[in-house]
């Protein structure tokens, strides 16, 4: 039997991918999931780590709804753009790519650089699914991006927005929009009440106390600068409402409905 891997590296924010990979492992299991991350159970089933903490039917619904609007939202992207890029901001230990790959596209994950010796250890790089050590708030990853001269760009930021400041945010979306002229981008979000501390599990209370930025609206980041448009918003309390136990009525109350979304923004 083969030793399991040691994850003693991932502390504070980093550790927070080990929960939605194991939100998207346990989604899995169910016969009538709402996605299948057959990629996700092989790497739980190789760490040396207690999960059970992560336990929540909350989180997994959550999670599994999210996963399944931005992979539906890529695979979009890349329906119209078979040949282009996607770059995955705080990656983690992201599964997107081997649910996703039409053979052509180039794919970018992106996180620190202790992430990446647990995704070494576990998945590997190949030439079209590269792993870019860096945070993602030191831009050398931009120039490293760039000097592959892409064509169509798409950038994802699915569970990382919140956890920064909102000058950092800020910075990361002009900085985009000024190096990948008609690029876009899929954005999470949470909302304000969130970030001040509104929780409804005990495990979610656990990773808000992170939480930096939030935003009710998201059309607002179209006043940072000229050229951003935000052009489509999903809510996740709109989806598989069958999942969301006693939850689903909060969905009718619209600034409960307003802290948990996707955006969709392109660059000119």
């Amino acid at each position: 039997m083969k030793s399991l891997i040691s994850v003693a590296e991932l502390q504070d924010v980093s550790e927070t991918l080990l929960l939605t990979l194991y939100a998207r492992y346990k989604e899995t299991q169910k016969i009538d999931g709402i996605i299948k991350d057959d990629k996700a159970v092989e790497i739980v089933e190789k760490l040396d780590y207690d999960f059970s903490k992560f336990d929540s039917w909350l989180i997994q619904a959550g999670v599994a709804i999210r996963t399944e609007l931005f992979d539906n939202a890529i695979k979009s992207f890349l329906d119209s753009n078979p040949d282009g890029t996607v770059v995955n901001l705080g990656a983690g230990l992201c599964t997107k790519f081997f649910r996703l790959d039409n053979g052509f596209v180039n794919w970018y994950e992106l996180d620190l650089p202790r992430v990446k010796s647990i995704w070494n250890k576990l998945i590997g790089e190949t030439e079209r699914h590269k792993y870019l050590a860096y945070s993602v708030t030191d831009f050398n990853w931009i120039e490293e991006i760039k000097q592959t001269h892409p064509k169509k760009v798409l950038f994802v930021a699915e569970g990382l927005m919140m956890y920064l400041s909102e000058a950092d945010v800020k910075k990361i979306i002009l900085s985009i929009k000024d190096n990948f002229p008609d690029s876009e981008m899929l954005c999470e979000t949470t909302g304000k009440l969130v970030v001040k501390g509104l929780s409804l599990d005990s495990v979610v209370s656990k990773i808000n106390q992170m939480f930096q930025w939030g935003i009710n609206n998201l059309k607002d980041i179209e006043n940072w600068g000229n050229g951003i448009s935000v052009i489509k918003e999903w809510y996740y309390s709109d989806y598989h409402k069958e999942r969301q136990g006693w939850m689903v009525f909060l969905g009718y109350i619209p600034i409960l409905r307003k802290q948990a979304k996707l955006g969709h923004i392109k660059f000119s």
